[in-house]
Order: structure tokens, then sequence, then C-alpha cells
């Protein structure tokens, strides 16, 4: 893909790329929450597989929270160029079309 040419030998964390909350959904989490980090372990394929209230992935999310993370883009870390399973912080504020 266009991320990985463009990242040749590169080492790069997980990014949460690409989502959207309507804004009833916005609604549903709160403004604190809308702006709040999260952190989700993403696979070597870009899946979301748990979201976590905390950097040290100890706090598990709100099913609700989970639930809209698993529904965004991520591009999966690399190590030396190649697709690995690592983390992504999430904002849903700074999410983009």
């Amino acid at each position: 893909t266009d991320y990985l040419v463009s990242h040749k030998g590169g080492t790069h964390e997980a990014v949460a790329a690409m989502g959207h909350l309507s804004e009833s959904e916005r609604q549903s989490i709160g403004e604190e929450l809308y702006q709040h980090p999260f952190y989700v372990k993403v696979t070597s394929d870009g899946k979301a597989t748990a979201t976590f209230s905390d950097r040290a992935l100890t706090q598990p999310a709100f099913d609700a929270i989970a639930k809209f993370a698993n529904r965004v883009r991520y591009l999966p870390a690399l190590a030396d160029g190649k697709p690995v399973d690592g983390v992504a912080e999430l904002r849903f504020s700074q999410l983009h079309l």
C-alpha cells in the first residue's frame, strides 16, 4: 500500500487514520470523553482488538467507546517498514473523514 511504500524501512507507532462520530454519538459520550485520549491495540493488518482509557492498558474503555473505536480505520505500527501489532492513541475529537 501507499502507507508501506511511503514509510519503507521506517519504524512508526500505529495511528488512528480515519473515522467519524455522528452528532448523536458524540452527544452520547459527552464532551469530556470526546476530547479524552484512548489507547487502542491494533493488529499488523490495522484491526482494533481492544480499547483502553489509560496508556498503561489497564483500564478497559466503556463498551460504547470500544464500539466506536472499532469503527475507526487504523494504520498499523511499523518496525523497519514491516507492519506489526501496536497501540494507537485515539481522540475522537481529532478524527478526520
